[in-house]
């Protein structure tokens, strides 16, 4: 929108810390880069047919919150500098276009849905971290305490977030507002914000600003840590483990979470600076879905590299010059991935492969039968012909032993070490 007066547009611009059009430039550019992050994402899982997991979801849930809060956002951000403004100076009443006035009836509730909405985009990031660490986490137990205290601090935190804008202005219905002139024409049209803010509760505004942001701070922490927790017994740089934490959830949410609570106050004598304020959980919202996704990008291009490796290894055995005739790329869907086929030698000068595969040491039939008895000791003694057991007490049978010994195989290019 743009200001008809030039005394409005200069008050709009005075009343908070970011101009109107900075601020409609800054959101819009951060909305795109996420939306192209989050569809990298969706085309490499589409283009590497890998199915959607619960964190995925997740994303996407958080993700279609962020596309709604932006919409309502950007159709309503002229009343986020009008109302103060109005407020700070009832005199830009007679300047503001009577349907302008109209229009500022339900700032109030605009704003709060336009939070909430924030707010549930930047924890579903969160949690969408938390259900991608699950499956590693359910078989530790010494972090699975941590990993549970964790997602309850985060759901409180989310709540706190939530809730505390309905805390400190719980007013929703239309009022002169307190300090506004009522001989001033349309004077029962001012801005709800006049209701509840014109003389708020700064103290508590303030504390729950400021244990929301801990809060917020504090659960970031402890996502990132997750995975520095589980890397702790591995033998690698400490560097490296650092380095899968920054970038696990980025710690850039942290500064970004501060610099929302460094203002309160409005610079023009406003009770709180709502677009800073607004500003800036916008940008914790879009960088939070930017970050996630390009962890995902550095999981699939660190995937590329292994199925790279794993091609070399392939080259290792001389093969024909015709590829198709060579080696079968593996069926993939995005439910199951279906095992290589043994690449065909070639005959010229090359020793073929042989028909059968080696046989199986008597000690390891042993072992992989104790371990299918979960444990239970084996009375009878079993010979092996041509590595397969052909006891009855055996509960291998031909085909199964045939099957376990070729997929074995044929995962570890024949190099399978049992």
């Amino acid at each position: 929108m743009m200001f008809e007066s030039d005394l409005l547009a200069e008050r709009v611009d005075q009343i908070s810390l970011i101009s109107h059009q900075r601020f409609k430039v800054i959101t819009s550019i951060l909305f795109s880069i996420a939306l192209v992050s989050v569809a990298c994402r969706v085309v490499l899982k589409l283009h590497h047919k890998r199915c959607f997991r619960l964190d995925d979801y997740i994303l996407f849930f958080g993700t279609g919150c962020l596309i709604a809060a932006f919409g309502m956002l950007n159709n309503n951000i002229s009343a986020f500098y009008i109302g103060p403004a109005i407020q700070v100076d009832p005199s830009l009443i007679f300047v503001v276009p009577h349907g302008v006035l109209l229009g500022l009836r339900p700032a109030m509730s605009i704003m709060y849905a336009i939070l909430t909405l924030l707010w549930t985009a930047t924890f579903s990031v969160k949690f969408s971290f938390l259900a991608f660490f699950y499956d590693i986490v359910k078989s530790l137990r010494t972090i699975k305490h941590y990993y549970f205290a964790t997602v309850g601090l985060t759901f409180f935190s989310y709540v706190l977030v939530v809730i505390s804008p309905f805390i400190v202005c719980p007013q929703f219905s239309m009022s002169t507002g307190k300090g506004i002139p009522l001989h001033l024409p349309h004077s029962n049209l001012i801005n709800p914000l006049a209701t509840c803010l014109v003389n708020p509760n700064t103290k508590l505004l303030a504390a729950l600003t400021y244990t929301g942001t801990a809060m917020d701070c504090i659960t970031d922490l402890m996502i990132a840590s997750i995975p520095i927790i589980i890397l702790h017994q591995i033998r690698i740089l400490s560097c490296q483990k650092l380095a899968v934490g920054f970038t696990s959830l980025t710690l850039i949410m942290i500064p970004v979470s501060v610099a929302r609570s460094t203002r309160i106050q409005g610079p023009a004598g406003a009770p709180e600076d709502v677009s800073w304020m607004m500003f800036w959980v916008y940008c914790e919202s879009a960088v939070a879905v930017l970050l996630i996704s390009l962890t995902a990008l550095r999981t699939f291009f660190n995937q590329k590299r292994e199925e790279e490796n794993r091609r070399q290894r392939w080259r290792q055995f001389p093969i024909c010059g015709e590829r198709s005739d060579c080696i079968k790329k593996p069926q993939r869907s995005l439910f199951r991935v279906s095992t290589l086929t043994i690449p065909k030698r070639c005959s010229k000068g090359a020793p073929p492969l042989p028909s059968v595969l080696p046989p199986i040491p008597t000690a390891t039939l042993h072992g992989l039968w104790a371990y299918l008895k979960e444990g239970d000791a084996v009375d009878k003694e079993f010979r092996v012909e041509g590595g397969i057991p052909t006891s009855p007490a055996t509960v291998c049978s031909e085909r199964t032993m045939r099957e376990f010994t070729s997929a074995c195989a044929c995962e570890k290019s024949l190099e399978c070490i049992i």
